[in-house]
C-alpha cells in the first residue's frame, strides 16, 4: 500500500510537470498576443526590477548553503488606455536564472517585451550596468532610485561616522530627520542641499575624510539627481520598488523556495514561472477560458497537443545552475530583438 501511494505521488508530480511543459507555452503565447494588441502608450513605460536569490536548505548552525539560483521579477506600470493619465501595475515577467548579474537583468528586460523609458530599482550595481547598456540604444532612458533604499544607505552612512579614542560620533541634527521623512529626496534642490549641509557640518565637527560616504557620492549622487529631476515633471512614476517586493515576498518566494534545491532544468522552471505570471494577472481565473485557448490550439494543430517530456537536458547538465547559459540566451535574445526591429 505504501509503495502504491508513493508511486501515485510520483505519477501525480510527473503528470503536473508534463502539463506545465505542454500547455504553459500555449497559454503564455495567448497572453502575449493580447499584450501586443494593446494601444501604444502615451505615458512613459516603466519597469520596476528586483530579484531574490534562493538557497538550498539551511546548513547546521543556522548558516545558509550556497545560492542555487535567482528569481528576477519585472513589474510593469502601464496605461489601460491612451486617454488615462495614470498607471496600473502588473507582473510582466518572472525568470529563474543561475545568477542576477547585468546579463541576467538584460535578458529579463529583453524577454519582457517592454522597451522601458524608466527603470526603477534599488542601487544594485547589476541594474546600473544594465541601465548603462540600454542607454546606448535609448539615450533618454531614466533610472529612478528606490527612495527607501537611498534613505537606508544614507542612514547607514550617518551612523557609521565614528572615529577616534574615545569614540566621537557625528551629530547629524536635522540631516537624519530629512532622510527618515524622505524630505531630502523631494526635489533635486533638496538633494543638493542635504549634501552641502552634510559637508559643512562634518567639517565643523572634524569628521575625518575617510568616514564620509565619498565613494557612494561619486557613484550615485548624479544618478539620483537625474532621477529626481525626471520625477519633478513625471509625478505618476513610482518612487520605489514596493510593488515588486510585495510580489516577491507574497508570491514568488513561497512558490519557488520549498523545492529550490530540486529545480535544475531552466526551461521547465521558466515555463512554470510563466504560469505563475499568468495567475498573478488573472489569466487562469476562468477555467472555461483556459480550456478554450487550449482547444483552439489543438484544433489548429489538427487535433494534436504539444508533446510531453520534450524539454530535456543531458544527464548532469543542470543548466539552471550554469551561469554560461545566460550569456548564450542573451546573445540569442539580442539577435531576435534586432530582427524584430528590421521587420
Amino acid at each position: 500500500m505504501r509503495k502504491t501511494r508513493k508511486n501515485d505521488s510520483a505519477n501525480t508530480w510527473q503528470t503536473g510537470a508534463d502539463w506545465v511543459e505542454m500547455f504553459s507555452p500555449v497559454l503564455w503565447e495567448a497572453w502575449q498576443a493580447t499584450l501586443v494588441s494593446e494601444p501604444e502608450a502615451t505615458l512613459p513605460r516603466v519597469l520596476v526590477l528586483d530579484d531574490i536569490p534562493l538557497f538550498s536548505k539551511s546548513a547546521g548552525g543556522g548558516s545558509r548553503s550556497a545560492m542555487v539560483f535567482s528569481v528576477l521579477v519585472a513589474t510593469e506600470y502601464y496605461q489601460t488606455s491612451p486617454g488615462i493619465r495614470s498607471y496600473r501595475q502588473r507582473v510582466r515577467l518572472i525568470r529563474a536564472y543561475p545568477n542576477h548579474n547585468a546579463d541576467a537583468y538584460e535578458l529579463l528586460v529583453v524577454d519582457s517585451g517592454v522597451n522601458p523609458d524608466v527603470i526603477v530599482s534599488d542601487s544594485s550595481t547589476a541594474i546600473l550596468r544594465l541601465v548603462k547598456r540600454l542607454k546606448k540604444s535609448n539615450p533618454n532612458l531614466v533610472w529612478v532610485p528606490s527612495a527607501y533604499h537611498v534613505a537606508k544607505q544614507m542612514t547607514k552612512a550617518l551612523n557609521a561616522m565614528r572615529w577616534g579614542k574615545p569614540v566621537q560620533r557625528f551629530v547629524p541634527l536635522d540631516l537624519l530627520e530629512r532622510v527618515e521623512n524622505y524630505a531630502f529626496l523631494s526635489s533635486p534642490k533638496a538633494w543638493e542641499q542635504w549634501w552641502r549641509d552634510l559637508e559643512s557640518r562634518a567639517g565643523a565637527q572634524g569628521v575625518p575624510a575617510n568616514k564620509l560616504p565619498t565613494n557612494w557620492y561619486n557613484t550615485y549622487y548624479q544618478l539620483v539627481a537625474d532621477g529626481l529631476d525626471y520625477l519633478a515633471s513625471h509625478h505618476n512614476v513610482p518612487r520605489g520598488t514596493g510593488a515588486v517586493e510585495a510580489t516577491i515576498r507574497g508570491e514568488v518566494k513561497p512558490f519557488f523556495e520549498p523545492r529550490a534545491a530540486a529545480f535544475t532544468n531552466i526551461e521547465r522552471i521558466n515555463r512554470l514561472a510563466d504560469l505563475l505570471t499568468l495567475r498573478l494577472n488573472g489569466r487562469l481565473d476562468r477555467p472555461s477560458e483556459v480550456a478554450e485557448i487550449l482547444r483552439r490550439d489543438a484544433e489548429a494543430a489538427g487535433g494534436f497537443v504539444p508533446p510531453a517530456r520534450a524539454v530535456t537536458e543531458q544527464k548532469g547538465e543542470r543548466l539552471l545552475h550554469n551561469p554560461a547559459v545566460i550569456a548564450r540566451s542573451l546573445g540569442e535574445a539580442r539577435k531576435q530583438a534586432r530582427k524584430a526591429v528590421v521587420k
